[in-house]
């Protein structure tokens, strides 16, 4: 459950179109000029297609691309970060739920074998059996693990964003099981791609293929489109119809990339631009049931009602508590790791 990573420090520079090429980061959004329509956002590395439409539109002769200049190393402990949380949010039965699922699906990344696969098939049924009814008390979890730069935290952030927002919707057990089964084969191809090569796509295909030979096509579609968007912008076929697992995976992925990305620039926006990319009920829904962390509720000792703001610093969440003091009922504080 450890990883070493990087974090990066950026120096702007202007490059002119022409010069562009794939794995640049953008430093500045890409806007339409008739419709102001965010077609690309800040910190996107591009890819071919991007570059494709940046030069067809013809409305840009130079761009800000970030140049990385330095990288300081930075140890992570998924185990000791779960461990820290509070109590008051994450009971001890929880966290080892959580680290067992973690190990089940470690397992499996590390060597996609048949005993493996059985032994991560297991552990997420059992996951959601004994989690079903309180499956979003580990939304805490979701906004206070690092996921994008660990591959195993990555697959259990969207697993378990995606059973939150698919229960919302009154979707059965069995098929929020193959929406987390469609989770792990659509990142475990990251283990040897990178997120814009659609040949991780086909790894994942691939291997589900040949470990579940009763897979039924809604996962296959899930895994397959995950990365298409309803506008066309997606990626492998461009498609403008796209499954609904597929869409659940992919906001859950861009919202994951989001978070790691302003955490690493410091700019706390309240969600990414997701507009005619997904359905707006799917849209509305994840604002409400994932971004929103408030709907995940405590009670204090003295037993005052509480809200969590911001989770993000594990150690000092910023929360509301119910005030007689405060005209409106309500105060905001920082709550101290104890």
């Amino acid at each position: 459950m450890f990883l070493s990573y990087f974090i990066e420090r950026d120096v702007l520079m202007l490059v002119p179109v022409k010069e562009l090429k794939v794995g640049m980061k953008l430093a500045q959004d890409i806007f339409c000029s008739k419709t102001n329509r965010r077609l690309l956002s800040k910190g996107h590395k591009l890819t071919g297609l991007s570059i494709a439409i940046i030069n067809g539109r013809g409305e840009y002769e130079q761009l800000e691309i970030a140049e990385e200049e330095e990288k300081k190393q930075i140890v992570i402990n998924i185990k000791q970060i779960v461990e820290e949380i509070p109590e008051l949010f994450m009971s001890p039965v929880q966290k080892n739920m959580y680290h067992n699922l973690y190990k089940a699906v470690q397992s499996f990344v590390q060597a996609e074998n048949n005993y493996n696969w059985d032994l991560c098939r297991i552990n997420i049924k059992k996951f959601l059996n004994l989690n079903y009814d309180r499956i979003n008390d580990f939304l805490y979890v979701v906004h206070c693990v690092p996921a994008i730069t660990i591959l195993t935290a990555r697959i259990i952030n969207s697993m378990i964003q995606a059973s939150i927002l698919l229960k919302q919707v009154k979707t059965g057990f069995e098929d929020i099981y193959r929406v987390c089964q469609a989770t792990l084969f659509a990142y475990i191809g990251l283990k040897k791609f990178n997120d814009e090569d659609d040949e991780h796509i086909k790894y994942g295909l691939k291997l589900l293929k040949s470990l579940d030979h009763g897979v039924t096509e809604d996962v296959l579609e899930a895994v397959a489109q995950h990365h298409e968007r309803l506008d066309g912008s997606g990626f492998p076929e461009g498609a403008g119809e796209v499954h609904l697992w597929a869409q659940v995976l992919g906001i859950c992925d861009e919202y994951n990339q989001f978070v790691y990305q302003s955490i690493q620039e410091e700019t706390f926006e309240e969600r990414p631009y997701w507009f005619n990319k997904f359905e707006p009920e799917i849209i509305q829904l994840f604002s409400k049931s994932i971004t929103d962390i408030s709907t995940r509720c405590f009670t204090t000792e003295d037993g005052k009602i509480g809200k969590i703001i911001f989770a993000r610093n594990i150690e000092k969440p910023i929360v509301m508590v119910e005030s007689e003091k405060d005209f409106r009922g309500w105060k905001f504080s920082i709550l101290e790791k104890k």
